[in-house]
Formats: structure tokens, sequence, C-alpha cells
């Protein structure tokens, strides 16, 4: 979800309908920090049922899938080679065809020779199929993602015509699809659907991984977040953690910001805009920058 709607009457109007939901669900005692809404157009709403003062924990929770460019440890669950189980475990890596292991395994193998931003681009590769590989290797996973994750562009926000960045990571999309289509047992068409969910929601859990959150991809994007993300890794784990930055109200969205915090503070609006629009496929409209550009006359 994205946050803001332009300020139109009718985004101030879902809101309203938003919080309305949460005090009918929520009237009596509640300790849950957090309720999911249907937020209309701009897609599901996580909302804080309660009052949180900044520190609060928002929510916690283990990745629903992982996916990793080593040869060390397993892509699935980030055990360590030969530690990795499967089953009573939960990881789904065991599952996957040999010949796809195998490729996995000698695309990282190559991506650990890269240095750079050729690396970067390695390691994001090999994690997104090793994350559709899993996918592949369970049906009831493949539909989960498919209908609980949205492309950013869809949650909400401006869509514009697509330009010529969009339309070359249009066929980058493409093309990794026909790539992995020819290593696991699903249509390119299914790969394409994958890969354009997973690269919207994915949190970095380290420098060689990347995981799937359930609760915290239905957080929104803001650029003036009320709230912070952070993955503590601890006996192999990677449990994910959002932490409240600011008092939050009952009945507010949580949000975060997709982009680097530290990159974020300095950023201007038309930047912002722009990396969001050219990386995720949105064009933000959350309270900072709708009144940052109308600062600017914009």
């Amino acid at each position: 979800a994205i946050d803001g709607a332009g300020g139109s009457p009718a985004s101030v109007h879902r809101t309203r309908n938003a919080r309305s939901c949460w005090r009918r669900r929520h009237a009596s005692n509640c300790c849950t920090p957090v309720c999911v809404t249907d937020g209309g157009t701009v897609g599901r709403r996580t909302l804080a049922t309660r009052h949180l003062r900044p520190g609060d924990i928002v929510l916690t929770e283990a990745p629903a899938l992982r996916g990793g460019c080593a040869i060390d440890r397993c892509p699935g669950c980030g055990e360590r080679t030969g530690g990795c189980s499967g089953e009573p475990s939960g990881c789904r890596w065991p599952a996957v065809p040999a010949a796809a292991r195998e490729w996995h395994r000698g695309a990282s193998a190559k991506a650990a020779t890269m240095r750079g931003g050729e690396r970067e681009n390695g390691v994001r590769v090999c994690s997104l199929f090793a994350m559709v590989a899993q996918a592949a290797a369970a049906p009831s996973l493949c539909r989960w993602l498919l209908s609980h994750l949205e492309p950013a562009a869809s949650c909400g926000g401006e869509v514009q015509e697509a330009g010529e960045e969009e339309e070359a990571l249009s066929r980058s999309t493409r093309d990794f699809a026909r790539l992995f289509a020819r290593h696991v047992p699903l249509a390119e068409s299914v790969v394409s659907e994958l890969l354009l969910r997973l690269q919207t929601n994915l949190f970095t859990i380290d420098e060689r991984s990347v995981g799937i959150y359930s609760a915290a991809c239905l957080l929104e994007h803001s650029c003036a977040p009320n709230a912070s993300v952070g993955v503590r890794r601890a006996g192999g784990g990677a449990a994910l953690e959002v932490v409240a930055r600011r008092p939050i109200e009952a009945g507010e969205a949580i949000s975060f910001s997709y982009l680097d915090e530290a990159w974020l503070a300095a950023a201007a609006v038309r930047q912002r805009r722009e990396r969001l629009k050219r990386e995720l496929g949105f064009w933000c409209l959350c309270t900072r920058c709708e009144r940052e550009m109308a600062a600017l006359g914009g």
C-alpha cells in the first residue's frame, strides 16, 4: 500500500471508512497493536489498534519465504550446508529439483567472484531464483504469493505512462522469467507474475539473502514514516521487527520508508519520486512529497 492518494475527497472517504472499520473491530480491549483493513484502491492497509509510543514494537515476524545466494548456506533457510533437513524445519529448498539446485549453486559461485554492482545484481538474481524455485516446488506457496502480494504500482499512488526506464525494467523482468522458466516447472507467464510481486515486496536480511514477510509487506511507504524496520539475525533466524519511531494514534496507518533512510533524509522530493518510480513502479503521493511539491508550486 502507498501512503496518500493525492488528497482527493475519495481518498479522505476511504481513510474514514478504514478508521470506522478499525473502531468496529476493536471496540473491546485488544492487545494486538495492528490490524489489516481493505483500503479500496490504495490496497490493504495496516492500522494501529491503540496508541503507540516511540520505541514500541509494532510487529515481529519470521520470513514466510527466504532466498539466498551462497554455496555454504541453504538458500531457503540460511542454515549452513548440510544442516538443513527440510521438514520439520519448514525449509522448502530440499524439495526443489536437483537440476534447479545445481543451477543455483553454479550461479551463486559465479556471483561470489564478481565485484561492485555486478555482484549485487548477481546476488539478487540468485536470491530471486531461490524464491521462484521454492514456489514451483510448493503449489500452495505459489498460489499464496500470487494472491497475497501486489506489485507496488497496483497498490495506490499515481500510475503514469511507462517511460524508457520502466520499459527497460519490464524487459528485464521478462528476461529473468525466460531464464528461470528453463529451470523450474512453471510457465514463463507465471514466473513473470511472481517476479513482479517478489521484487516489490522484498526485505533485505543480509548481504546475501532476502525475505518475504507476510504482515510487513502490507505496510505503506512514506517519505515521512512513523515506523522503522530492521531484521534481527540470531541463531540462523531472521526475525523482522517493526518499531514505532514517533507517537502513532489508534487508527493511523503504519508506514516505513522503502528507501534507505539516510539517503531519504537528504533527498529532494523529485529525487525521491523518480527513484521510487524507477525502482518500484509508483509515483509517491505521501504527505511529505505532496507538501514539498506544493511549496515548490508543483
